[in-house]
């Protein structure tokens, strides 16, 4: 019943893997699963969309399916694990705290099969063709996507937060080592 009303969930640091298993969520939007151990990124993601149909919001930073500064990847892998991540998950807003973009949703969408393509030719065929169409990406089955969009440098954010912290000292081991006579 809780589950079932649940919008969101935090279970970063739990060592969980892409084997998670997760309860019926109808209402959850957001999923944050960082500094996990999500090794695979398919059968997590599957799970995901199973299981929240509603997600909109989804963090995996510092797993190893993320490549990301975190882990030591560029940003060509990143770009690729976003995509990836937004085939599966095309109703997402935010991925890893940064906004999902129209390009990045244009990039990810599936590649029509050659047959589609003939049907929407075809229908197509008395349209106007004054707009010219754009070509999806290159798909090569070993390599993925050959060529990434490139985001504009004035489109280019970052995220922080701001928070009021109070030391009160409890299990604070920072002067275990000096001793008496070091004073």
């Amino acid at each position: 019943a809780y589950a079932s009303a649940l919008t969101s969930l935090v279970l970063d640091n739990n060592e969980l893997s892409e084997s998670l298993t997760l309860p019926s969520l109808p209402s959850l939007e957001t999923l944050w699963v960082n500094n996990n151990s999500i090794g695979q990124l398919a059968p997590f993601l599957a799970t995901v969309q199973a299981q929240c149909p509603k997600i909109n919001y989804l963090s995996m930073l510092k797993n190893p399916a993320c490549p990301n500064f975190f882990t030591g990847a560029d940003s060509d892998a990143y770009r690729r694990y976003r995509q990836e991540v937004l085939r599966a998950l095309p109703t997402l807003k935010y991925l890893d705290a940064s906004p999902v973009t129209d390009a990045e949703r244009t990039a990810a969408a599936p590649q029509r099969s050659a047959d589609a393509a003939d049907d929407a030719a075809d229908a197509d065929s008395d349209a106007d063709r004054s707009t010219p169409a754009v070509a999806p990406p290159a798909v090569t089955p070993d390599k993925g996507l050959d060529r990434m969009p490139m985001r504009e440098a004035d489109d280019l954010h970052a995220s922080f937060g701001v928070s009021t912290y109070n030391y009160v000292g409890k299990h604070s081991e920072g002067n275990r080592f000096i001793t008496d006579d070091s004073l």
